[in-house]
């Protein structure tokens, strides 16, 4: 009994599998010969194109955030060099920014590009509590040209 059931099934199995390709097959036919193709490329017209957004409302504006403050020994090593100027500032870098569109890219900067491409130090929002006597000093005879930079207002 147990081998007619097994045969039963295998034959079952394979009968129900070549209908279904066979129906598969005449689908595809099917829609060549209609011009399928023709009515895919209409689809996204009418849903906006390459231009439709997922979500309702406008895209996204890119904004930049403050996510790491290069600390006095990172500073030190030249973990980063400063990017602004179109890669010509030969400063290091005491701040990481992030774009708000992709986690991935960052812009490494110095304190006098920073002022350049963020207007200064964030007013509010800092990756980090406090920045030590120390770490100013270091931030800026490394970070910038200019005498007395604009430092983070943060508690030393």
């Amino acid at each position: 009994a147990d081998g007619d059931d097994d045969a039963a099934g295998a034959s079952g199995d394979d009968a129900g599998g070549d209908e279904d390709d066979e129906e598969e097959e005449e689908g595809q036919d099917a829609a060549e010969s209609s011009g399928g193709s023709e009515e895919k490329e209409e689809v996204p017209e009418q849903e906006g194109g390459e231009e439709a957004s997922p979500a309702p409302g406008p895209p996204e504006e890119e904004r930049w955030d403050l996510r790491h403050v290069y600390s006095a020994g990172e500073i030190r090593a030249r973990a980063a060099a400063c990017m602004g100027l179109d890669g010509k500032c030969d400063s290091v870098a005491c701040s990481r920014y992030v774009s708000t569109l992709d986690e991935d890219y960052v812009w490494d900067t110095c304190v006098d590009c920073q002022e350049i491409d963020y207007g200064g130090w964030p007013e509010d929002e800092y990756p980090v509590d406090h920045v030590t006597e120390e770490h100013r000093e270091v931030i800026a005879e490394m970070c910038s040209k200019v005498q007395n930079p604009n430092m983070p207002n943060l508690p030393s």
